[in-house]
């Protein structure tokens, strides 16, 4: 056998790192404990202090006179350990450095004394102490000053549980045998663990040994992260192999396996040893193992002679395993990561300037059609009697005392109420236009600390009150809008589309270059001015160089992308002569060398290279080297979810999406398996820009269950990267979790990922979700057929999508039977599978169609008749619900009933042919669009035996009386007291919760219905945000119709003004309504 001919690192002897120093109870012989320099100083002014206390203590009868000799032969000398240990020794604990706060660290320090000791003084101590243990407190005293005493710990561990005070006993063991004498006693509490002095001392005193104990702490009390991180960062020192084998049995936890990692790190030919032996029958360790190899190659090599046969082999196959593609020649790599940008030479030739060209004072303003009315009617927290409502700016005040006193508070806020901006921006949104005018120009808050500026859609979010300043106010408002673009680029950015002015166009090119949370609205504002924006841009182009000058170029570049580079050099020839050259340099010039920012990369990646999965080129088969793959990952970590590196997507073109997908999943593994240190979380852009629709089907359960584990920013950045990803898988993950999740707030930023997403395309959200339904692959008729070989199944699905097959004898099987002996080997399986994996997809999307269809009926949606046939009868899976339900379809003033039938026409209820105009819109159809025909329907659908997937023919109606067609209130239900599960139903038919209110308390439940209106349920008492199931019984307080969901609006507009009257509503919708609140009042 080959020895290594190379001296391998110690593994056996725990490291202490200088921070456990501080933490150490330390012993003769053992690491060295605190420093200790400057605690003369201090005991001797206590001492001082304390003189008379002390010889008082001294004195007394019933001190024992030998230590009271040592005790002031101490104090009378220079000072010695011996005498120090006396005063403890004779009054214990408690009268340690006469201050009880205090106790620990004055025993801790006579320790540390006495451990660094010398022989003679050592002894001198140990026999004094020798003849004071006579009670069972002076026993445990003894043995934690002199821990090295074993046959002292050992009498400690002997002793009665409750005799001996723990803490200081485990600051006492020593060797494996104490652990033994414990028996019982012998584990790791939960108060144990709780401070890190004991895990430390611990691993000093008993070393290895007790790794088990601390593995079984860990298994009880890793959700608190105080003990899990000591217990942690102790196991991850611990030498021993025992130690590494009780941390990847538990490596199924993320923090254990990132403890495991940093162990591998730590000790690496222990890793090979321990994982190549456990790989037999455990995948994760093959894993690590593999990875592990990767990483430590040359010292592979080293070790693998001495290796167990068993285990050599194992790294031997893996090894031949891990085929790894030859490397790519320098000149294949991409040339972004052979020469990243931050090594290449700054560029040398020095930029024409052309100077005196005058910057346009001219301002303007360009609105989107229909733009400024909407934001005119904008929703805002408005002023009103007795306080504070969310609605539309009423028509301008008149100029009235009130009102000029509460512009003059906004103005110079000397109240409270003033110094709120909500407050402030209500005031000027809603004041006298004669009043407010003057005060825009010289009106400047410090957006930076202001109440409600970090909470992007809020009430009191500036992005609402600001717009209705802006639209009424136009170029006076620009002041007040630029300071708070400039604050808040990410939310202010947007309210300055309108704006063509000098200094909005110099903001928007600097956001364009360098604001990825801002570029997306900058984009927006060139794209609507265009070469309306040149005059402001052009003498900052040729201007001086440095960032004003990159940003303009960078800006004249998006503009002749998007009108031609002609448009803006013609510009610039009849501006100025002198400007064409410099500008058509700046047009030519490599976009990506231009504008590209020339910051270096994290200087530490947290991820070796060697142990990721080869990045291949698309072209060769070959693999970039280690040098490119760490370019790359530079790359990767300058990248954002939503904002790639300016060099990554040439480098992604250049390389094979398959094998690009293998290395972001693993990098983010990797991240995941070692911590998933809070602020590095590039891995997710390297997702995004990497992932595939395998990334999507990972990342998605991740994404649901995060924020229950404190990790709603992942949760988010995952939704981010789904929408990056972009395919219909990922675009339906983010639809179903906006449709469907268990928190909240997640469910919330998948809304309006959906929205953004469904803007994007021109879309309704509910025309995007259309779109996301899958076909599982299914035939056009909505069938698929399972290949056994010999026979052969067709899948077919029931009025709940539930899947079913049919036999060659036309007979229903719920199931698909399992493949058999005389089934062809290869293909039965595969069908098995199939249908395996159809019946998962099926019941991941058919809660949520019949969900949006039944809402899409109550809330009475309509299709073109083109989206329907595509969507609907045309659709493989969705046809199997549609084809069970009554349609109409509208055109002018004629309604037609109609039912698909088997061949997917349009049929009548007397089953003939019906004919659709073409640009008829279709709906779904209530009981009571049928009128006098719901019977006929009904029998037709019984005599077919068609079964509905929810009610529909046989749906409860409802109408209100004529009182209540009049009324804005419903009380019928009013003071009525029901379960809060009751009120909680109302979730589940189309309502949802209010904002939360002041007191931590949601009082209203709320459902649109259409135009602007609201239908509100207001509590008396109200559920509790965080605790819905201690929220208790509910009292229906009111139940009201108006044009705010805001519970605060019916309580102080005693006009009723706003409110408007149920009568108001179709007959479908207050059905509904009354439906959704009988079955709330219902036992």
């Amino acid at each position: 056998m080959i020895k290594s001919s190379v001296a391998l690192p110690d593994e056996d002897t725990l490291e202490m790192p200088r921070s456990w120093m501080r933490h150490l109870h330390p012993r003769r012989g053992g690491h060295p404990g605190p420093k200790l320099a400057s605690a003369d100083v201090r005991e001797d002014d206590l001492l001082a202090r304390y003189a008379g206390r002390i010889e008082e203590l001294l004195d007394h009868s019933k001190t024992d006179p030998a230590l009271a000799a040592a005790a002031r032969e101490h104090l009378e000398s220079e000072g010695s350990a011996l005498g120090a240990a006396a005063i403890v020794a004779v009054h214990g604990a408690e009268k340690a450095h006469l201050d009880p706060s205090r106790q620990e660290e004055a025993l801790k320090r006579l320790r540390a004394f006495i451990a660094q000791s010398d022989d003679a003084e050592y002894r001198h101590i140990v026999s004094l102490l020798a003849g004071l243990r006579t009670t069972p407190a002076r026993r445990i005293l003894a043995a934690y000053l002199v821990p090295t005493e074993l046959d002292w710990v050992a009498e400690c561990c002997a002793a009665p549980a409750n005799s001996v005070p723990r803490e200081m006993l485990l600051r006492s063991l020593g060797p494996a045998e104490h652990l033994e004498i414990l028996g019982a006693g012998a584990h790791i509490s939960v108060s144990d663990c709780y401070y890190v002095e004991n895990l430390i001392t611990l691993a000093d005193g008993v070393g290895p040994a007790i790794a088990p104990f601390m593995a079984e702490a860990f298994d009880l009390f890793h959700d608190s992260a105080p003990r899990r991180k000591g217990l942690l960062d102790v196991l991850s020192r611990l030498p021993g192999d025992e130690t590494f084998r009780q941390m990847l049995e538990r490596a199924g936890n993320l923090h254990m396996m990132a403890a495991l990692r940093d162990s591998m790190r730590r000790f690496p030919v222990r890793a090979i040893r321990v994982l190549a032996a456990a790989s037999a029958g455990d995948a994760k360790a093959r894993d690590l193992l593999t990875d592990h190899l990767r990483a430590h190659a040359e010292l592979t090599k080293q070790v693998l002679p001495d290796l167990p046969a068993g285990s050599r082999a194992v790294v031997e196959e893996l090894w031949a395993a891990d085929d790894r593609s030859p490397d790519a020649a320098a000149d294949e790599v991409p040339r972004p990561l052979a020469v990243p940008r931050w090594e290449r030479p700054e560029p040398k030739a020095k930029p024409v300037v052309v100077k005196g060209l005058p910057v346009p004072r001219e301002r303007a303003m360009a609105w989107a059609p229909d733009e400024r009315d909407d934001w005119l009617n904008r929703k805002i927290v408005t002023l009103v009697t007795g306080g504070h409502s969310f609605g539309r700016v009423p028509v301008p005040a008149a100029h009235t005392e009130g009102w000029a006193r509460r512009v003059a508070e906004a103005r110079s806020p000397a109240t409270d109420l003033g110094r709120m901006l909500y407050w402030q921006g209500a005031v000027l949104a809603a004041g006298p236009e004669d009043l407010v005018r003057p005060v825009l120009a010289e009106w400047q808050p410090d957006w930076r600390h202001e109440q409600g500026l970090g909470r992007k859609g809020h009430p009191y979010d500036p992005d609402s009150w600001l717009r209705v300043i802006i639209a009424r106010y136009e170029l006076d408002a620009l002041p007040v809008a630029l300071g708070y673009a400039r604050a808040r680029p990410a939310n202010g950015a947007e309210l300055l589309l309108p704006f063509l002015d000098g200094d909005v166009a110099n903001a928007m090119a600097d956001w364009l270059q360098r604001s990825p949370t801002a570029r997306g609205a900058a984009t927006a504002w060139f794209t609507r001015h265009g070469s309306a924006a040149l005059p402001y841009l052009l003498p900052a182009a040729v201007g001086r160089a440095g960032k004003a000058r990159r940003a303009a170029e960078h800006a004249l570049r998006l503009i002749a992308a998007q009108e031609g580079p002609d448009a803006v050099l013609d510009f610039a020839r009849a501006h100025d002569e002198r400007a064409v050259e410099p500008i058509r340099t700046a047009l030519d010039a490599e976009p990506d060398e231009a504008s590209r920012p020339r910051k270096k990369p994290p200087a530490h990646l947290a991820v070796n290279a060697e142990v990721l999965p080869q990045v291949l080129l698309r072209s060769g088969g070959r693999a970039l080297p280690v040098s490119a793959v760490r370019n790359l990952l530079a790359l990767l970590a300058m990248s954002t979810p939503t904002e790639p590196d300016p060099d990554l997507g040439g480098v992604l073109d250049a390389c094979d999406e398959h094998s690009l997908s293998r290395f972001g999943w693993a990098l983010f593994r990797h991240w995941r398996e070692n911590g998933a240190e809070p602020r590095e979380v590039w891995q997710f852009a390297a997702l995004a820009w990497l992932g595939d629709d395998t990334t999507v089907r990972e990342l998605v359960p991740m994404v649901r269950t995060w924020p229950g584990e404190g990790g709603h920013h992942h949760a988010v950045r995952g939704l981010d990267v789904l929408a990056a990803i972009g395919s219909d898988l990922a675009l339906r993950e983010i639809h179903a979790i906006a449709q469907k999740a268990k928190f909240k707030a997640l469910k919330q930023r998948a809304q309006e990922k959906v929205e953004q997403i469904a803007a994007a395309r021109g879309l309704t959200t509910e025309q995007l979700g259309d779109r996301l339904v899958p076909d599982l692959g299914l035939d056009a008729d909505g069938t698929l057929v399972l290949d056994y070989g010999p026979r052969r199944f067709t899948a077919g699905f029931d009025e709940a999508l539930r899947p079913y097959v049919i036999d060659q004898a036309g007979k229903h099987r719920s199931s698909l039977p399992k493949p058999g002996q005389r089934d062809d080997a290869a293909l039965a399986p595969a069908a098995h599978r199939r249908f395996t994996d159809l019946k998962k997809d099926v019941r991941a999307v058919a809660g949520l169609q019949l969900q949006r269809l039944e809402r899409s009926m109550t809330t009475g949606r309509r299709w073109p008749l083109p989206e329907f046939r595509e969507f609907f009868a045309g659709h493989p899976l969705v046809w199997h619900i549609a084809w069970r339900l009554v349609w109409i379809a509208e055109h002018g003033d004629t309604v037609t009933a109609f039912r698909l039938a088997e061949d997917r026409t349009f049929a009548g209820v007397d089953d003939d042919a019906v004919a659709v105009p073409d640009d008829a819109v279709i709906a779904i159809a209530h009981p009571l669009h049928l009128g006098k025909a719901l019977p006929a329907w009904a029998q037709l659908f019984a005599d077919y035996e068609i079964l509905q997937p929810f009610p529909q023919l046989g749906r409860e109606v409802h109408a209100l009386t004529g009182e209540e067609k009049a009324a804005a209130r419903l009380t019928r239900f009013e003071k009525v007291t029901v379960p809060f599960g009751n009120v909680l139903r109302l979730e589940r038919r189309g309502w949802y919760r209010g904002p939360v209110d002041s007191d931590g308390g949601i009082s209203c439940l709320v459902r649109p219905v259409g135009e602007g209106r609201y239908v509100v349920v207001t509590l008396a008492t109200g559920l509790y945000v965080g605790h819905v199931s201690e929220s208790g019984d509910q009292t229906i307080e009111a139940v009201w119709v108006g044009a705010d969901p805001a519970p605060e609006y019916f309580s102080h507009s005693s006009s009723g003004a706003a409110l408007h009257s149920f009568g108001e509503l179709d007959a479908v919708t207050a059905s509904e309504v009354l439906a959704d609140l009988t079955a709330v009042v219902s036992p």
